[in-house]
């Protein structure tokens, strides 16, 4: 068997823990580990793991601040001038074919490598950097629009974790492939008692994800199906459930492991995507989707890749009132499982590790 080719890996985010990019990156790390040797630069947070064939490099552990969800700080700043310093001393001593940079920060430090080092990088882009200030109500600085041109223009080719972004003509005559994230359907045994109806939501609770108007509506409908949310509630959510006197109906679960959170995924009735802002979708789609589970969305662009591909598998509203309705007639709608079942197909065939490193060698 001839010897693999080796690849620096760069991935500006905490390596491991249970969150989308990361887990995103867990997987691509797998796929390409079947194929390459990998060095791979993380942040100093998260869980020790192991995988064959990867050898992890942190950044210095005196230096772990708290990270805020999706926004530049100063802190990742200083974090990702660690992870450009450690990579730059492993291209000195290591020799690697190209380097592999997961998301914008890192397709930055893959960019400004290659140059020096004369090595091709390959950018997996989750989503694009100027949608992730966008969530934010912000228009991003002409300089980040600018360094994410030249970023994806010098790259040897993307991946793409959304189809929509195959229509986007910021990557014009630009080689990519789509992948979405590959994500395990393990499961482990409830918890607690769970409902026999309930909707479900899992993620982060940020003023972009939607879910203050989600329980405004769902508390001035008639709705009695109880409601069940994963993930770390900010003091605002935990006080407006107090506020509306929804504590027996909605039910904080705090964060949930992987496992944990397929299992409630498999028993719910419906998911829901109540996001108010942003392009790119979330990982939750692909989740939801993959247990064919039907979602409850609000009618924006980051809910519509999939569910508008296939009829009746998602209930779309526009406002409170909508979705007051929705709630108040949710069991008269009927879900077409045919069409969920394609849907869970569809996902798979495009986030095959097979299929994956196959078009990764083509475009090489």
């Amino acid at each position: 068997m001839s010897k693999k080719k080796k690849i620096l890996f760069i991935a500006c985010m905490p390596y491991y823990k249970e969150k989308g990019s990361t887990l995103r990156t867990h997987a691509t790390l797998q796929n390409l580990s079947q194929n390459y040797t990998i060095d791979a630069l993380v942040y100093a947070h998260g869980e020790k793991i192991s995988i064959p064939d990867v050898q992890i490099h942190r950044t210095p552990f005196w230096y772990m601040p708290k990270l805020a969800i999706s926004k530049p700080t100063v802190s990742k700043v200083i974090l990702d001038f660690f992870v450009l310093i450690k990579s730059f001393k492993l291209l000195l001593t290591n020799s690697y074919t190209h380097i592999h940079a997961e998301d914008f920060e890192a397709a930055t430090i893959g960019y400004i490598l290659s140059k020096i080092f004369h090595k091709p990088f390959v950018y997996n882009l989750h989503n694009r950097i100027v949608d992730n200030w966008s969530i934010s109500g912000k228009k991003p600085p002409k300089i980040i629009s600018w360094i994410e041109k030249v970023v994806i223009k010098n790259s040897k080719f993307i991946i793409l974790n959304w189809d929509i972004y195959k229509q986007d003509s910021a990557f014009d005559n630009k080689k990519f492939f789509l992948h979405y994230d590959s994500v395990t359907l393990a499961s482990q045994k409830a918890s607690m008692n769970l409902p026999k109806n309930y909707l479900f939501y899992a993620g982060n609770f940020e003023k972009y994800q939607g879910i203050e108007l989600f329980l405004e509506a769902y508390s001035d409908s008639q709705c009695d199906i109880p409601l069940l949310l994963a993930g770390s509630a900010t003091e605002d959510i935990t006080n407006k459930i107090n506020k509306m006197n929804l504590q027996e109906k909605v039910k904080l679960l705090g964060r949930c492991n992987v496992e944990e959170t397929n299992t409630l995924i498999k028993n719910s009735t419906y998911c829901i995507l109540p996001r108010i802002a942003g392009k790119q979708p979330s990982m939750k789609l692909i989740h939801y989707l993959s247990w064919e589970k039907p979602i409850i969305a609000n009618d924006i662009i980051c809910n519509h890749e999939i569910l508008k591909k296939y009829n009746n598998i998602g209930i779309f509203y526009e406002n409170k009132k909508d979705l007051v309705n929705i709630l108040n007639n949710i069991s008269t709608y009927t879900i077409n499982k045919k069409n969920l079942y394609q849907a869970a197909q569809y996902i798979q065939n495009n986030s095959d590790p097979n299929t994956f490193i196959k078009n990764y060698k083509s475009l090489l």
